[in-house]
């Protein structure tokens, strides 16, 4: 929870830009990334057995519990996560100071222990430097509080198709070939993102991007709010609709 903190003050003093079929529109220093974060804000869990969920108040909500926990041996360079589901969803860096040789992966889905004949599916294939991951819920509904969560080596290019109302949070990888994520209606977020690309797209879900921002970058939302921080981003970036 403290970790993300940063994140969440950084958001409210952030100055939004948004993007619309007229092309780059002017930055809207009244319009406070507040807008992103309401009705809810999510938190990748770390190792809990919870899922928690962020209030508008500040306060920490324990929603669904961890149902099932994969840990895997992976290879430690080349390697890349593809998931495919239609939930939310959190892929981070495992932590480097615990996992000094890059070689292990977490997988964890969190639902309502009280419905798991009803727990969203949920396969793992590895196969060579790739870690495939999907997960599906039959419940389509777009207040959904399934979750889940994936933790790979530093270094792992991450590539995400999040379907229907899913959310999207991809923080802190270096290093690695690209960041992809495709989202449909859900929000997607970013934090600490150096890679040689980072490719974002999105039909109607706001686009959040925060901290580092280094690649050859390429936003592109058709009715969604782009928010980046203004800090200088490396190489070649560009934003379209």
């Amino acid at each position: 929870y403290e970790k993300h903190q940063p994140l969440r003050r950084a958001m409210t003093s952030c100055v939004s830009r948004y993007y619309n079929g007229l092309g780059i529109g002017s930055d809207k220093s009244s319009h406070r990334i507040e807008y992103f974060l309401t009705p809810h804000q999510y938190l990748l869990h770390g190792r809990s057995n919870k899922y928690s969920q962020l209030g508008d108040d500040g306060t920490r909500t324990d929603r669904n519990e961890l149902v099932k926990d994969h840990s895997l041996k992976v290879p430690s360079f080349g390697g890349c996560i593809v998931t495919n589901t239609n939930i939310d969803v959190g892929i981070k860096s495992a932590d480097t100071a615990e996992f000094q040789n890059l070689d292990q992966a977490f997988v964890r889905l969190f639902s309502s222990p009280d419905l798991e004949n009803n727990a969203p599916s949920l396969s793992i294939k590895q196969e060579d430097l790739t870690l495939s991951v999907s997960c599906h819920s039959r419940n389509s509904a777009k207040e959904s509080h399934d979750k889940l969560d994936a933790e790979v080596p530093i270094v792992y290019s991450v590539k995400v198709c999040a379907e229907s109302y899913a959310n999207v949070e991809v923080f802190d990888f270096i290093e690695s070939n690209y960041v992809d994520i495709k989202a449909e209606h859900g929000a997607v977020k970013t934090h600490k993102i150096k890679t040689e690309k980072v490719i974002i797209n999105s039909t109607s879900g706001d686009i959040v991007c925060q901290g580092a921002l280094q690649g050859d970058v390429t936003i592109k939302s058709k009715s969604g709010n782009c928010c980046i921080q203004e800090e200088p981003m490396m190489r070649q970036s560009l934003y379209k609709t």
